[in-house]
């Protein structure tokens, strides 16, 4: 439970505004401040797993009333496990029951909940949630995260002991590379909120702490200040000529304010090639016809290759 309602505090800013609901959810972390506003990152300060949070319920965001506070005058009392509140909760329920723990054969330090297929589990989604945020790419491993996370196992010194960004982060899967591999924070931004259950999720799999954050970040107005990371790591994003626009403009601004910038892909048609330098090339393990690898089916077994298949990508550094 911890996973998921660490997940709540970067969800409730961007779901209040699309789910109808009149109930409120108030966050509180226990032992933690909240950041000024306008400070220098907009990354929620909580350490997903890690932290007691409280999910306070009202019908008024003001009203503060007197069950919401705690009684000093009364002895210490064991804490209630918090209620997850309805659209949580069903957020929750499907990502694991779509989807299965699944240890990668590439690189194997990493396990992840994965589906079978996204098109059906995409249905799922706008069905049951109501929720229209695309296909869910954070349901499977994409090839160029693959290659991006083993070489960030591979090269620790890359972000040990530094403050990194997992860009567009899917399933979670190259920052928590980046946490296994050393580095002081690790930060995980991804629009889809479905997302940041799978990144909860996940983390928790692979006993790392990571930060999430479902704002987008790369309108150049929206608050984000690229120096509060040392390493933004990028994986599969290059995969329409309009994003490919909007992420290069985003990764230009990282790099000019002293940003390290990784990128893995498989190849795609809009990377832009001109503007990167390849540091190293993979073979990683993809679900047959796909650009990403998925859960086996039921009854495969893991030393089954049948299903699998060798895709090359490669990991660049975004030049400056």
């Amino acid at each position: 439970m911890q996973a998921i309602v660490s997940a709540a505090n970067a969800l409730r800013p961007r779901l209040l505004k699309t789910i109808d609901s009149p109930i409120l959810l108030q966050i509180e972390i226990r032992g933690m401040s909240t950041p000024p506003k306008g400070s220098v990152s907009r990354v929620p300060h909580w350490r997903c797993l890690r932290d007691w949070l409280s999910l306070l319920r009202d019908s008024n965001a003001s009203a503060g009333t007197a069950t919401n506070r705690k009684d000093t005058s009364l002895p210490e009392q064991k804490t209630a496990e918090p209620e997850l509140a309805p659209w949580l909760t069903a957020m929750a329920e499907l990502v694991q029951r779509e989807t299965q723990p699944t240890r990668l054969p590439y690189p194997p330090e990493i396990t992840l909940r994965l589906a079978v297929e996204t098109a059906p589990l995409w249905q799922k989604i706008e069905r049951d949630l109501k929720l229209r945020y695309g296909p869910p790419y954070w349901a499977v491993a994409w090839a160029g995260g693959l290659a991006l996370a083993r070489h960030v196992i591979d090269h620790p010194a890359l972000v040990a002991g530094r403050r990194v960004l997992d860009f567009a982060a899917g399933s979670g899967i190259v920052g928590i590379a980046a946490a296994k591999a050393g580095a002081a924070v690790v930060a995980a931004s991804d629009v889809d909120p479905l997302a940041v259950i799978a990144i909860s999720l996940n983390a928790d799999l692979n006993g790392v702490a990571i930060e999430a954050n479902v704002d987008d970040l790369m309108p150049a107005d929206s608050g984000f200040d690229p120096a509060a990371f040392d390493v933004v790591l990028v994986g599969d994003i290059f995969y329409t000529p309009d994003l490919a626009a909007r992420a290069i403009a985003f990764l230009s601004r990282c790099c000019a304010a002293g940003c390290a910038v990784l990128i893995g892909d498989p190849g795609r048609a809009d990377l832009p090639v001109d503007r990167l330098e390849k540091v190293d090339s993979y073979e990683v393990l993809v679900t047959r016809d796909c650009q990403f690898f998925g859960a086996q089916p039921q009854g495969a077994s893991r030393q089954d290759a049948s299903g699998l298949d060798l895709r090359a990508a490669n990991v660049w550094r975004f030049a400056r």
